[in-house]
């Protein structure tokens, strides 16, 4: 199962590399959206994000709206192997 998950990662990793950075700020556009939609129908006031590296979906815009709408944004950072920091 392990590898089965590595790969996919790996798989996945390797496609996002590809993309172009405007096809990344498209897409980051379009999935925050979608995002802050739940948000908003779900009446959510804590969330749990992360900030993108390697072209991942840039969480940047969504985090902005969250906060200027007072939502509650918690940000994990890894500080160790196996060892997880939480930032609100």
């Amino acid at each position: 199962m392990f590898t089965k998950k590595k790969k996919l990662r790996q798989s996945l990793a390797e496609k996002r590399s590809q993309l172009r950075s405007e096809e990344v700020t498209a897409y980051s556009r379009l999935i925050c959206e979608k995002i802050w939609d739940f948000v908003i129908q779900s009446q959510i006031g804590i969330i749990h994000t992360y900030l993108p590296i390697k072209n991942e979906v840039d969480t940047y815009l969504f985090i902005d709206k969250a906060l200027s709408n007072e939502k509650i944004i918690i940000i994990p950072k890894h500080c160790l192997i196996g060892k997880l920091k939480i930032y609100i």
